[in-house]
């Protein structure tokens, strides 16, 4: 569940993730998440099994 728009980085991809959408990816490359500085963004992140 998400609110607002999120970029998702995936090693030296990106990809624009928008309201309603939903995402999967295995976590062997560098990934993170940056939101719009002027909106943000409200997500729900479930990982498993735990990466970290």
């Amino acid at each position: 569940m998400m609110w607002g728009s999120a970029t998702l980085h995936l090693g030296k991809k990106t990809y624009k993730v928008k309201k309603g959408e939903t995402f999967y990816f295995t976590a062997n490359r560098t990934h993170f998440l940056s939101a719009d500085n002027k909106t943000g963004v409200v997500l729900i992140w479930i990982s498993t099994p735990p990466s970290f």
